[in-house]
Parts: C-alpha cells; structure tokens; sequence
C-alpha cells in the first residue's frame, strides 16, 4: 500500500482542527487516527492543543521532528491561559502497526505522555514530557524512567523490571560468619529451639514470598489502571490520582515487607546451618 504523507496543514479538511490565535497553534477538537500505511508529518515550530478526551491514535507512523529554535508542542487548550494541569487530554497511542518519530517535542498535561505496545516502534529525541498524570512514556508495558521537565531520548528496545524470582536471584546472599566464631549450644533443649528456628524460617520465607506476590500483582493493577478501564473510565482525574497514589504505596510496602521477611528467613537459615 502506497504511504501517504498527511501534513499539519491538510489536518484542517478533516474539521478535528481549527486555528487559534493564528500561526502554526492548532486546536484538535476530537481525536485524529493515524490509519496503517498513512504518516502524519508535522513540521517545527507548530503547536498542537487538545481538548478534553482527545488525543492521537497511531496505526501509521506520526513523524514530529522539531528543532532547538522550533520545538513541537502537544498540550492542552488550557494551556493557553497557564491554567493545563494532568489528565487534559488523553495523550498519544501507538498501537501494534504504529510508529513514531519525535525530536525536540513537549508532551505535557496529557492522561498519559506516549503509550506503545513495541519497542521498536519508539525513536525519541531530545524530548521534554512535563505533569502528564499517569506517566511520561509506557513501552511494551513498562514505565520509562523519564525526569519531568527534562530531555529525554529512546531508541532501544524498553527495559524490562525485574519479577520477584529475578531479583532473588540477583540479591547477594546475606555475609556469613565464620564457622570459628560460633558455637554449638550445650542446652539440652537444643532440639526445641532448632525447630523453633526451623518454623520460624518457614513462616518468614512464606509470608515474604507471599508479599512479593502481592506486590506484582499491584504492579499489574496499576499498569491496568489506564483509558479503557472501567474503573478509571468512571473515576475523576482527582479519584485517579488517588488510586494511583494508593497503588504506588501498597506496591512499595509490600515489596519492602516482602525482602525483609525473605531476609530473615535466609539469616535464620545460616543460623542453624552453622550452630546445628
């Protein structure tokens, strides 16, 4: 199929956008869609507002390279009046046939930065993501470490987080104590305390497992928090930084409760390696 190159410009016949104070800023008044085999072209210096619930859906690829002195903007209509905050409008979509290619960009105030289901899809240069609610940039599923406020450049495949067995593994076991310095008790109750270590090893190495669990399955509560969601479809933007906020808390307390229940199971293990 033949590419078609679609500019800001033409945008205008397809009536999703209307001219605002002139220039090269640009009004999107619903959605635009990207189709498979079309490219979006979006020249520099040009400033694309949206309104609320709107965003780019891209099934083609969307092509926004912007210079030092003639940055691309996509924002919010709020930010006209200073007055654009998180979750304006909806962000930009790459879908599984999508591509895009951004130089000297700001996404800001949108639901969520960029959102694509491959890495290869992305190619991000010097960009700058500023207050988008939910997250900067989500590639094949996982949140990019990107600084607010700061450029940010990708074109490699997205890093992965590590699951609970991986970072097991990766933990180096806690120091042990020479052999030297212990000494095997001489209380002739020894063998009630050894299974009294025994049972309690168990019981931490069981609840840990048990709260890494949990908090991967927050992990994956709050990575399906997202536009399409009923809940998050039916909830304010103010119930779903909340949730959010809720999410983020439960997944850290359970991680640290987590390894340090796994922690102590392993230094009780040591423990009656060396003493009994």
């Amino acid at each position: 199929m033949k590419r078609a190159t679609v500019v800001l410009t033409m945008l205008l016949l397809l009536s999703v956008l209307t001219p605002a104070l002139g220039g090269d800023r640009q009004v999107v008044k619903a959605t635009i869609t990207v189709k498979a085999g079309d490219t979006l072209t979006i020249k520099p210096g040009s400033e694309l507002l949206f309104n609320n619930y709107t965003g780019l859906i891209i099934k083609g690829h969307l092509k926004a390279i912007g210079t030092k002195e003639q940055p691309i903007a996509f924002a919010s209509v709020a930010d006209t009046a200073d007055g654009g905050t998180s979750f304006d409008w909806n962000g930009i979509e790459v879908t599984e046939t999508g591509s895009i290619d951004l130089a000297y960009c700001l996404i800001t105030n949108a639901t969520s930065g960029i959102t694509t289901d491959m890495s290869r899809s992305v190619n991000l240069d010097k960009c700058i993501f500023k207050s988008n609610g939910q997250w900067h940039v989500s590639i094949a599923g996982e949140i990019q470490p990107v600084t607010d406020g700061q450029p940010y450049s990708s074109t490699a495949a997205a890093p992965t987080i590590p699951t609970p067995a991986e970072l097991a593994e990766a933990t180096p076991p806690p120091p042990q104590t020479p052999t030297a310095a212990l000494t095997k008790p001489t209380d002739p109750r020894r063998r009630i305390w050894k299974w009294t270590l025994i049972g309690a090893g168990a019981a931490a190495a069981i609840g840990g497992t048990a709260e890494l669990i949990n908090a991967h399955k927050i992990k994956q509560d709050y990575d399906g928090y997202v536009p399409g969601n009923a809940k998050f479809d039916n909830a304010t933007p103010e119930e779903r930084q909340h949730h959010y906020d809720d999410l983020r808390s439960s997944h850290s307390t359970a991680r640290t409760v987590g390894w340090i229940l796994i922690g102590a199971a392993a230094v009780d293990a040591i423990y009656l390696t060396f003493l009994f």
